[in-house]
């Protein structure tokens, strides 16, 4: 089979979340409306496994980054037990937390960025050094809410220009 590019209106219905097994029949019968007049060679079948394949792999993607925000916030906690033994001079029980988190912790992460990365997301890999900890994950906390400040800011800032031009001259 041919190289196949999926149309922006049929991704639509593709990646749009589903509440009911329904609502996920109606969003994949509209996708195979829209993909059958731009590719009619394609059978039902093979239309309803490429949006299986873009639903599975949104649900994965969701799954994958929501398991990376658990492993950040796990590994926040390792950076305030390794401060704690560290301000105790506990350096055996540090060893142990230090060979833990490389060996287990920080694999892991880097193993799923790896993944994410393949699927075309651009994310970090765990720091090398337990005390960066806490400054990887403030700038991954703070990279998220990024994404929620910008609307935010042109919404004052319509709202501002809104009120100029209402003012009476």
């Amino acid at each position: 089979m041919s190289k196949i590019t999926i149309p922006k209106e049929a991704m639509k219905y593709a990646t749009q979340p589903y509440i009911s097994l329904e609502q996920f029949r109606s969003n994949n019968d509209k996708f195979a409306k829209i993909m059958y007049k731009h590719y009619p060679h394609l059978s039902r079948h093979e239309i309803d496994e490429i949006n299986l394949n873009i639903t599975k792999r949104g649900i994965k993607i969701n799954w994958m980054n929501e398991y990376q925000e658990e492993k950040r916030q796990e590994m926040l906690d390792i950076h305030r037990r390794y401060l704690d033994y560290k301000m105790r001079g506990d350096y055996e029980s540090l060893a142990v937390l230090e060979d833990h988190y490389f060996n287990v912790n920080k694999k892991c992460y880097d193993n799923r960025v790896d993944e994410l990365r393949e699927m075309g997301y651009d994310t970090k890999y765990a720091p090398t050094n337990i005390a960066d900890l806490k400054k990887f994950n403030s700038t991954q906390t703070s990279q998220k809410q990024l994404g929620y400040l910008v609307p935010f800011i042109i919404a004052v800032l319509g709202m501002v220009g809104f009120v100029y031009l209402c003012l009476p001259k």
